[in-house]
């Protein structure tokens, strides 16, 4: 655990990297290793050995830097504490990091085994996986003259991933009209205490999106005229919180709030709140007829699974973020994903069109591929038997509706073949992230042996 315990002290929120990429290069210098970085981020730790056969261990250096409501850590400043409890690590307040700290760790602990000294191998650590995938979507191709890549980014301890989700951002854009005099009273709508989760993972265990929720519920209300409205903190993240302020001829709106929280209560958030106070805020709001259509496109977007296999989703949306602007502009994100590209795209373009029929000025962004390795490939076969011989079980052969970098990976060079790994982590992208330990073991274990079985071939 000594790699995972250090890289949970560097900070490494997506977008700044600067901290953990001059730890990635110190440990390169420090053991006399070869090292590379690009432009976009993306480090590279060549391991010299003398076996013919290539392989590449990838991981990425960013996570997402969720904290717990009400607490005063800051992401950049304070260290993440972790603590263990019945097998498994957790952070204090914040989220834990396992995605992706986990498959750094195992990366730099097989750079330096002495078991692997006659391996050939590479090592990449690419840049802003959690927001952009700016990293691998600019990634040399020479990077990746190898036989064979494993992404160690999965989080599920006993299974192999062949194939992960495309996807694409749907930006839209309102700009309400205003009303000319300020309003006497206001209330402020908080939805909290929802469980949030990785919009790629959690996408169809049902759980309640904030903005949705807040908006059902002030659709139903008359005479609504919003003055501003937030929610959500990334767009692959299923929004656990949302705020709006807004004014109503409604009365006792707080026991409406009440009765539609309870009406809308489901097992998977069980600690769901819906607060209705006066708001200090009384700047003049916007019309009500602005008001409603943006309320109703938030209640009424398509958000959620739409289509699953046996293993999982396969296409889906998260409306991930809200903000407004003190002009009174709009801001909405949604993040479409699909296993199959073809279906992403038209679901994105579904979603964009939706958001342009309600008056919103649309952009779409930071589309990635999917990939899918062949049900058999050697790489696969390779897998299947040192699993086998390590832990006399069958490894489970799966896809993933998250969205991996192997579909960058598969478009520069089409002859790598692709999988993805990693230990037993839950509730990534959230405070009650936590890490299974002896899955971590294991997988370390794994590697290995793979590196050695595949230097072997």
């Amino acid at each position: 655990m000594k790699y995972f315990e250090e890289i949970t002290k560097v900070p490494r929120p997506s977008g700044e990297l600067s901290a953990i990429q001059s730890y990635l290069t110190s440990f390169a210098e420090e053991h006399n290793l070869e090292w590379k970085k690009d432009a976009a981020g993306n480090i590279l730790i060549k391991h010299p050995g003398s076996s013919k056969k290539h392989i590449i261990l990838q991981a990425h250096q960013d996570m997402v830097p969720a904290v717990r409501d009400g607490s005063s850590f800051v992401f950049g400043k304070d260290e993440i504490k972790t603590y263990v409890k019945d097998g498994w690590m957790y952070a204090e307040e914040t989220s834990l990091g396992a995605d992706d700290g986990t498959g750094m760790a195992v990366m730099l602990d097989a750079l330096v085994l002495d078991e692997l000294k006659d391996c050939s191998f590479n090592c990449i650590f690419t840049a802003d996986e959690e927001t952009s995938m700016n990293g691998a979507k600019n990634l040399s191709a020479e990077w990746l003259f190898a036989d064979a890549l494993i992404n160690i980014d999965s989080e599920e301890w006993g299974s192999v991933c062949i194939s992960c989700a495309g996807g694409a951002v749907v930006e839209a854009t309102f700009h309400p009209k205003r009303e000319e005099i300020p309003v006497s009273i206001s209330y402020k709508l908080t939805v909290s205490g929802l469980r949030s989760g990785h919009s790629g993972i959690m996408i169809d265990s049902g759980r309640l999106n904030a903005i949705k929720m807040a908006a059902a519920f002030l659709s139903e209300l008359h005479e609504v005229k919003l003055i501003s409205c937030s929610g959500g903190s990334a767009k692959n993240v299923i929004p656990g919180t949302a705020e709006f302020i807004f004014t109503a001829s409604d009365n006792d709106i707080a026991s409406l709030v009440t009765e539609f929280a309870k009406a809308n209560a489901v097992d998977t958030d069980p600690d769901l709140k819906m607060e209705i106070d006066y708001a200090a805020l009384l700047s003049a709001p916007w019309t009500k007829e602005s008001s409603k259509l943006i309320l109703s496109a938030l209640s009424s977007v398509p958000n959620g699974c739409f289509k699953r296999s046996a293993s999982g989703p396969l296409l889906s949306s998260n409306l991930g973020v809200l903000r407004s602007d003190a002009d009174g502009t709009v801001f909405v994100t949604c993040f479409v994903r699909g296993n199959d590209n073809a279906e992403c795209e038209i679901r994105t373009a579904e979603i964009q069109k939706f958001f342009e029929d309600a008056g919103a000025e649309t952009f779409v962004s930071d589309k990635f591929p999917g990939w899918k390795e062949a049900d058999e490939s050697p790489l696969l076969r390779r897998i299947k038997g040192v699993y086998r011989s390590l832990f006399d079980a069958d490894i489970l052969v799966c896809t993933t509706h998250g969205g991996l970098e192997g579909g960058y990976f598969a478009e520069k060079n089409p002859l790598l073949q692709i999988v993805s790994i990693g230990p037993d982590i839950e509730n990534p992208h959230t405070v009650d992230e936590r890490l299974n330990i002896d899955s971590f073991l294991k997988l370390k274990e794994f590697v290995y042996a793979l590196v050695k079985e595949n230097a072997q071939k």
